[in-house]
Order: structure tokens, then C-alpha cells, then sequence
């Protein structure tokens, strides 16, 4: 803002000089004119200004003109001060420093110092003019110069005047002229200000918008988190009117194992499952309550126990998972936490080859390893991967690639990022090869690990195919 005021300051001030200098111009060659023609006219007679004086006047405001109009106006404000002063001087020191005439010269020049050079330009002018006035007069006093009084006796003329109707008329130009740039100066302003004030109005408008905007946001994101409340807050009973009939089909799954000496895989297979979910429903009624099971278990058994979980799926879409065990690897934490992550990474899979039927290869290998400071789990798919403008989008919440009626909720990889972070203290990562497949690497710290109390039956590097 400030910048903008001197530059509008300076560029009023430089319009001013470029009139003066031109006036003063015009003038200075009319005297020329003039001069040249008296000369002529009284030949040997004539002791006037000589004519070279207002010629070289002339070169100086058309040098000052030319500075005005090439934006050097402080010098040329100088030099157009410093011309009027030495014209002046000589003035007085010609006819007398008491010449009114002169006076009033003086008073033009202090004007026009300070509306070309500001207070200083002014205050050092009328010092200078002070100064020059009283050396003048001294210098008159003690017969240091020897002016021209004769116009003290003589009689007083209408033509005698004219020198200081000109200057007059001066003043009024230079003051008409500053007036005129000041409320130019003054309309500029009031239209800046006009324009300020519209675009305060309009940034008023936009700030509201987007207040507005982001209270309905706020809105919405609270409706939405109090359905997730109240969708827990109902899950919570329905998981205890679902334990009633799991108990009751376990207790009699389990009756018939014992009263049959050859329990079918298939019958195993429902009794581990349902058991499975009891404690699935178990855990989440714990977690509705924040609260967590942490012991050690086994990841073999539980990434085992995901696999049979989701069977019936592999077997709907012709799919098999090959899982690469390691022996020795048992992990300090919440087993059924664990379960959440291999059953979200296996099922994300499965589903990716299910949307693609057409693909020949239907594998899902899965990888249990050590690393140097990690206990690693794989999944790794080859169902054409995941479209790399996507990628980053993956882990954030109520995000789904899937279309139709299997479509996911979104929050299976967010929470299955939250879980390996928070719960465990671990980290996800993904590998993609578009077009190829997909790998998701689950490392969980060594130091959760315990050694086993006896000795797993797998064997390291033995493949199990489920």
C-alpha cells in the first residue's frame, strides 16, 4: 500500500514539473524573442538582459522537461529550482535587493519547492532565499555591488507591472495545477477504497460460503459418526442374541465327535468354524467395550484357521492358497486381531480374482518369514493389481474399489492399517505391479515374538496347500 501511495505521489509530482518546465519554456523563448527584437530595435543603445541569458534559460527547462519525461524527476525538480534561484539573484543583484519584483520571485519558488520536492524542498529554499536576501543587502550596503536604482525615482507604469502580473499569474497556475492533481489524487483514492470495500464484501460472501460449507460438512460427518454409534450400539445385542445358538450348535457338534469314532473332515471343519466365531463375536463384543484378549499364539495356526474360514469362497471362484509356513514363530498380542488382518487381506484377494473369472492363474500365495527385525506376513495375488492413480487412496477410510452387489464397505484396509500400527506396533506395506498382481507385506516387531513351548509339526519352507 505504501509503495502504491509514493509511486501515485511521485507520478502527480512528475505531471506538475512537466507543465512548469514547459511554461517556463515557452516563457523563457518569448523573452528570448523579445530581448532579441529590443536589441535590434535600440542596437548600441540597449543595456537589457542579454539575449543569451534567456536563451540558455530556454536550454535548461527543456533539459528539465526532457529529465521530467525520462522519470528523473528529483533532479530535474533541482536544477528547475536552482535556474529560478540564480535567475532571480541576478535580478536583484542588478537592480536592487530590495526589488519587489524579486520578492515575490522568492515566494514562486518556495511554492513550487515544496510541491516538487516535498517540506524539505521548501524549508531549504526559503533558508537559501533568506540568505541570498540578506547577502544581497549587505553586499548593496557596503558597495560590494553597485545596482541599477533609477527605478526608485522613475514613474511608475502599467508596463512596469507586467513582470509581476506574469508571476502572479504563475502562482495561480502552479497552485490551480496542484489542486487539480490532489483531487484527482483524492478521486483515485475514493475509487480504491470503493474497490477494497466490494472485494472485503465479496471475500465476506466467500468466507461465509465456506463456513457454511464446512458446517454442513461437520454436519455430516457427525450423522455419520453417530450412525457408526448406533450401529455398535445395536451390534453389541445382536452379538449376544448370536451367542445363544453358536453355544447350543457347539455343544452338539461337540456331542457328536464324541459319540462317532470317525468324526467326517467336513463335521471337524463346522466345529472349528462355529468355535471360531464365537470367538470373532466374542472379541468384537470386547472391543465394542475396549477391551483386549493379549496372549501368545501361534500365526500359523491362526493364518491356518483364516484359511479354512474362508474356504467356501476359494472354492466358489476356483481359487487356491498356497501358504509357505514358518516353524517357531509365535507373537505376543490379541490373536483375534490378528485374524482381522489375514481375514481382510486374504478376502481383498479373493475378491480381486473373483471380479476377473477369466483369469487362468488363481493363486493366492501367502508367506510367513523373518526378516532381521520383523516377523513378516504376505499375501500376494496376480489379478492385474491396482490402477496406480488409485494407490494412494487405499488406506483411507469408506474408500472401495469394488462395483456391484459384493461391493465393500471401505474400511477393511483402514482398519486392517490401524490394527498392524496400533495394536501391534508394526507397519503395511504394498507392492503393485499393475497390470500383474498385487503384494501386501504385514511386519510386526521381533520383539513380540516367544519361543514356542514344544516344537511346531510345520516345518520351515514346507508348503502347505489349503
Amino acid at each position: 500500500m505504501n509503495s502504491a501511495g509514493d509511486d501515485g505521489i511521485a507520478s502527480r509530482r512528475e505531471s506538475i514539473l512537466k507543465k512548469l518546465s514547459l511554461g517556463s519554456l515557452l516563457l523563457a523563448l518569448s523573452a528570448s524573442l523579445i530581448l532579441w527584437c529590443d536589441q535590434l530595435k535600440y542596437q548600441e543603445s540597449y543595456h537589457g538582459l542579454p539575449v543569451t541569458v534567456a536563451i540558455g534559460l530556454s536550454l535548461i527547462f527543456f533539459l528539465v522537461y526532457v529529465l521530467s519525461r525520462r522519470h528523473l524527476s528529483i533532479l530535474a525538480s533541482i536544477i528547475f529550482i536552482i535556474s529560478y534561484l540564480a535567475l532571480n539573484t541576478a535580478f536583484l543583484a542588478a537592480w536592487g535587493a530590495e526589488l519587489p519584483l524579486g520578492i515575490i520571485f522568492y515566494a514562486l519558488i518556495i511554492i513550487s519547492s515544496g510541491i516538487l520536492l516535498d517540506t524539505i524542498g521548501a524549508t531549504s529554499s526559503a533558508l537559501l532565499s533568506a540568505a541570498l536576501i540578506i547577502g544581497l543587502t549587505l553586499a548593496q550596503n557596503h558597495g560590494l555591488t553597485r545596482p541599477d536604482l533609477s527605478w526608485r525615482t522613475e514613474a511608475i507604469s502599467i508596463l512596469d507591472q507586467i513582470p509581476a502580473i506574469i508571476i502572479l499569474g504563475i502562482i495561480l497556475l502552479v497552485s490551480h495545477i496542484y489542486n487539480r492533481e490532489v483531487k484527482k489524487s483524492l478521486a483515485r483514492a475514493r475509487r480504491s477504497e470503493a474497490e477494497l470495500k466490494a472485494e472485503r464484501d465479496l471475500l465476506e460472501v466467500k468466507v461465509e460460503t465456506r463456513t457454511q460449507e464446512l458446517k454442513q460438512a461437520q454436519i455430516e460427518k457427525m450423522s455419520q459418526l453417530y450412525r457408526l454409534a448406533e450401529f455398535g450400539r445395536l451390534a453389541s445385542g445382536v452379538f449376544h442374541d448370536l451367542m445363544n445358538p453358536l453355544t447350543a450348535l457347539t455343544l452338539n457338534l461337540d456331542q457328536a465327535q464324541k459319540q462317532s469314532q470317525n468324526v467326517n473332515s467336513k463335521l471337524q471343519t463346522a466345529i472349528q468354524t462355529s468355535r471360531k466365531m464365537a470367538n470373532f463375536i466374542s472379541a468384537l463384543k470386547k472391543q465394542l467395550r475396549r477391551q483386549s484378549d493379549q496372549r501368545i499364539f501361534s500365526l500359523n495356526e491362526e493364518i491356518i484357521s483364516v484359511c479354512q474360514i474362508l474356504n467356501h469362497k476359494t472354492i466358489k471362484y476356483n481359487l487356491r492358497l498356497k501358504f509357505s509356513p514358518a516353524a517357531g514363530i509365535n507373537l505376543y498380542g490379541d490373536p483375534i486381531k490378528f485374524s482381522q488382518v489375514a481375514i481382510n487381506l486374504i478376502a481383498n484377494a479373493v475378491d480381486a480374482y473373483a471380479a476377473k473369472p477369466h483369469l487362468k492363474i488363481r493363486t493366492i500365495n501367502l508367506k510367513l518369514y523373518k526378516s532381521e527385525r520383523h516377523v513378516c506376513f504376505s499375501v500376494r495375488d496376480q489379478a492385474g493389481g491396482i490402477a496406480p492413480d488409485i494407490l494412494s487412496q487405499i488406506f483411507q477410510p469408506f474408500f472401495t474399489t469394488k462395483d456391484g452387489p459384493e461391493s465393500g464397505s471401505g474400511i477393511g484396509l483402514s482398519s486392517t492399517k490401524s490394527i498392524v500400527e496400533k495394536d501391534f506396533n508394526g507397519i503395511i506395506k504394498v507392492k503393485n505391479d499393475f497390470g500383474q498382481g498385487v503384494k501386501f507385506i504385514v511386519k510386526l516387531p521381533l520383539a513380540l515374538c516367544r519361543q514356542p513351548s514344544d516344537s511346531s509339526s510345520l516345518q520351515q519352507n514346507k508348503n502347505l496347500i489349503i
